[in-house]
């Protein structure tokens, strides 16, 4: 390459560079780990954000229902709660709560978030065992494939909106806890 031709990649690089940090300088800040993806946005820290992987084959079929698993952390002197979570690929996402620590999650219109915490503990301090809030997705309007991404808007009362993208993981050798706790 000439002199000429390296000045306009020079050029073209640094105005690529350019918007991509301008772009997302609102954006919550969104990264990778091993089981799942994670965001934070204000003081509110979403982690191990998963989808469990389909119960037959590598996708879940259109109409099916799906898990979403995470970790909500509020680092906020004050409490806000998870409001909602939407996601296109789903007619529904209901947020799932096991306040009673009975092993059955139910339906909630909303999920607190402690300050300077998670979710309250249930029934008081662990041990417990198992998944004490959980999302269901129902009735899927499209094909996932496991190792694909999920994109979801979590909506807390104080913090806003969140998006991070849901990792969907395979079936391969995954043990997850079970959905809904039970005192251990």
């Amino acid at each position: 390459m000439n002199r000429n031709q390296w000045r306009t990649w020079a050029v073209i690089a640094n105005s690529v560079l350019l918007v991509a940090v301008v772009g997302c300088a609102d954006q919550p800040e969104i990264e990778s780990s091993p089981v799942g993806a994670n965001a934070t946005a204000g003081a509110i820290q979403l982690s191990n954000v998963l989808v469990d992987p389909p119960p037959e084959g590598d996708s879940y079929k259109p109409h099916e229902s799906a898990v979403v698993r995470f970790t909500v952390f509020n680092q906020a002197s004050q409490p806000d709660e998870l409001k909602s979570v939407e996601a296109e690929v789903a007619t529904e996402v209901r947020l799932m709560w096991d306040q009673d620590c009975d092993g059955t999650a139910e339906p909630s219109s909303a999920i607190p978030v402690k300050a300077d915490g998670t979710v309250p503990d249930p029934m008081g301090d662990p041990p417990f065992i198992g998944t004490v809030y959980f999302l269901e997705m129902e009735g899927l309007k499209e094909e996932i494939r496991s190792g694909t991404t999920v994109p979801l808007v979590f909506e807390f009362k104080d913090a806003g909106s969140i998006a991070v993208p849901a990792t969907v993981l395979t079936g391969e050798d995954v043990t997850l806890p079970p959905l809904g706790c039970r005192h251990g």
